[in-house]
C-alpha cells in the first residue's frame, strides 16, 4: 500500500526523535504520485520547511536561502526564468528550486554541509551565481514579498511614500504596511475609486478625465502627482484600471491597468493589460506592479518601460496627448 503524506511525516518525526533525518522528499519512494490532495500538500510542507532528504545523523549542517525575483521573467507556458537558470537548478549540492505566484518568482537556494556555518558559505556562494545571471530582475533574498523590500529600500534611503488607488482599493497600502516599520515611510493612502474623489484628494483635473478616460495614462500621471504632493511624500505611486468582469470596450478591455510613479518632478508611467478576465488577477498584478515601479524609484532608477511626464506639462494638452497616444498603442 501507498504511503500517505501523513504516514510518511509520522515516520519522518519518529525518525528526527531518534537522531536521524527523515528520508524523504518530493520525488521520494513510497509516496502515492497519484494521489493530487496528498502530493500538493506534501509540496507545500517542504516549500515551508527545510525538509532533508536521506538517512544522516542530525545535526549536520542544512540551511537554506530565498531569492524573490522579478516574474516578468516567468512568461506564459515555459518559463523564461527556469530557461535562463537552468544549469544552477541540476547542481546536486547546493540545490535550487523556483517557486512562483502572481508577480514574483522564489528561488531556493538549499546547501548540506558538515556544519551550519559551512552551509551558510555555500549557500551564499550559489546565490551569487544567480545574482550575476539573473542582474536587477533580482529584487531581494530572504524576504516574505517585494513590500518589504521596498520599506526596508524606503527606511535605508530616507524616504517616504503615498498610493493613490483605484481599481486595486487599497491592496498596495494594505501590502506596504503589512511590513513591520512601515509607519516610517508611508503616512497617506488614497482610494479614489470615483472620478470626484481623484479630483478632490489628489488633483485630477476633471478636464482630462473627460478627454482621455478615467482610465488612462494621463490620469495616472496627475494621480501619481497629486498623491505625492498631498502627502507630502517623496514618491507616489497610482492604479486606474479595468478588472472587470464588466466595463471594458474595444479601446480598453478588462486587464487593462495604467500606473504612475512619481518622484521630484517627474512622473513615470506605465501601462499593463492582464489578457485574462480574473477580477482578482488582475489587482494583484496591478499591485504588484506598483510596488515595482516604487521600488525602482527609491534605488534611485527609472523604472523600465515607462513613459516619463515632467510635473510641468501635466497640464499641457501636447504632453498629455502624446502620453496617451504612446501608451494606448502599447
Amino acid at each position: 500500500m501507498a504511503t500517505t503524506i501523513y504516514e510518511a511525516i509520522r515516520s519522518s518525526l519518529i525518525a528526527l526523535l531518534k537522531g536521524c533525518w527523515p528520508a524523504f522528499d518530493v520525488f521520494g519512494e513510497g509516496i502515492d504520485k497519484t494521489q493530487e490532495a496528498g502530493r500538493a500538500e506534501l509540496e507545500d510542507y517542504i516549500y515551508l520547511d527545510i525538509i532533508p532528504s536521506g538517512n544522516q545523523p542530525a545535526g549536520r549542517g542544512y540551511t537554506d536561502r530565498s531569492i524573490l525575483v522579478d516574474a516578468a521573467l516567468h512568461t506564459k507556458g515555459e518559463s523564461n526564468l527556469e530557461y535562463r537558470v537552468r544549469a544552477l537548478l541540476e547542481n546536486p549540492n547546493p540545490t535550487a528550486a523556483i517557486y512562483c505566484k502572481t508577480g514574483e518568482c522564489e528561488i531556493r537556494i538549499t546547501a548540506r554541509a558538515q556544519n551550519d556555518a559551512e552551509a551558510q558559505t555555500m549557500c551564499r556562494a550559489y546565490a551569487k551565481k544567480f545574482y550575476d545571471l539573473l542582474g536587477d530582475a533580482v529584487y531581494d533574498e530572504d524576504v516574505a514579498g517585494l513590500e518589504e523590500t521596498v520599506v526596508h529600500t524606503l527606511q535605508a534611503n530616507g524616504l517616504t511614500i503615498a498610493t493613490a488607488e483605484s481599481c486595486t482599493g487599497g491592496m498596495i497600502a494594505q501590502r506596504l504596511t503589512s511590513v513591520s516599520g512601515a509607519s516610517e515611510v508611508f503616512g497617506y493612502g488614497f482610494v479614489t475609486y470615483w472620478e470626484q474623489a481623484k479630483a478632490k484628494l489628489v488633483g485630477v483635473d476633471p478636464a482630462v478625465i473627460a478627454q482621455y478616460n478615467v482610465v488612462s495614462a494621463p490620469v495616472a500621471a496627475q494621480m501619481a502627482l497629486g498623491a505625492a504632493k498631498a502627502a507630502g511624500a517623496d514618491i507616489a505611486v497610482s492604479v486606474t484600471g479595468l478588472a472587470g468582469p464588466g466595463g471594458g470596450d474595444a479601446v480598453r478591455p478588462v486587464g487593462t491597468v495604467y500606473l504612475g510613479a512619481a518622484r521630484g518632478d517627474k512622473a513615470y508611467v506605465k501601462k499593463l493589460f492582464v489578457s485574462r478576465p480574473d477580477r482578482a488577477l488582475i489587482r494583484a498584478r496591478a499591485a504588484q506592479t506598483a510596488l515595482e515601479l516604487a521600488l525602482r524609484l527609491a534605488q534611485g532608477k527609472t523604472p523600465a518601460g515607462t513613459q516619463v511626464l515632467a510635473e510641468s506639462a501635466q497640464h499641457d494638452p501636447a504632453a498629455l496627448t502624446a502620453l496617451d497616444e504612446t501608451l494606448r498603442a502599447e
